[in-house]
């Protein structure tokens, strides 16, 4: 009985480390902030000099992109009544052909 008795209080002990552990663990979020890192110096640097950085290394935005997507959708329109005119003209152009020729 003894030793049954030793190993529950063991496994209380071990329990209590446990939650010890697991409430520790649970707050560890509610310091981290508090930590200077290398990655909140990043993130300062970077948000600091962003404009700078897309400058100096010709990035695109998101909005370029959509103003690129928007000229692209407005080139393709006039392709297409390019190519219907061209069209149009050599017809226009075999018919006045075959006119001069008659």
């Amino acid at each position: 009985m003894a030793n049954i008795t030793k190993d529950l209080d063991a496994y209380d002990v071990d329990m209590a480390f446990e939650d010890d552990v697991k409430n520790s663990l649970s707050n560890i979020g509610k310091y981290i902030p508090e930590f200077p890192t290398i990655f909140k110096s990043v993130e300062t640097y970077f948000h600091t000099n962003m404009n700078n950085i897309i400058e100096e290394w010709g990035l695109l935005l998101e909005t370029d992109l959509n103003t690129f997507d928007i000229k692209l959708r407005g080139a393709e329109k006039k392709i297409g009544e390019l190519e219907k005119f061209s069209a149009l003209s050599e017809k226009r152009t075999k018919d006045l052909e075959k006119d001069i020729k008659a």
